[in-house]
């Protein structure tokens, strides 16, 4: 069985940003450092969520046959009219 990373990231990323507005909530005179908790923990699951968009993209440049054309050309529209 193969751990899906991305869903570990999500959960992980979760948990402590509800764990930190919790805490916030019960403590009041520690908000302010639970929301920097908070602010940190969404930057790093942003960070982490571009550099796996980034390493996808590659991924698909690297097994791309047909780079930097369209899928397919159209053919080019004639002026006559068919059957003329």
């Amino acid at each position: 069985m193969t751990i899906n990373w991305q869903a570990v990231g999500h959960a992980a990323v979760g948990i402590l940003l509800t764990a930190s507005q919790a805490v916030a909530m019960v403590y009041p005179q520690d908000a302010n450092a639970c929301h920097v908790l908070a602010l940190a923990v969404t930057q790093l699951g942003v960070y982490l969520g571009v550099w796996q968009i980034q390493q996808v993209a590659s991924m698909r440049k690297r097994l791309c046959t047909n780079c930097g054309k369209p899928p397919f050309e159209a053919a080019p529209l004639s002026s006559e009219p068919k059957g003329a």
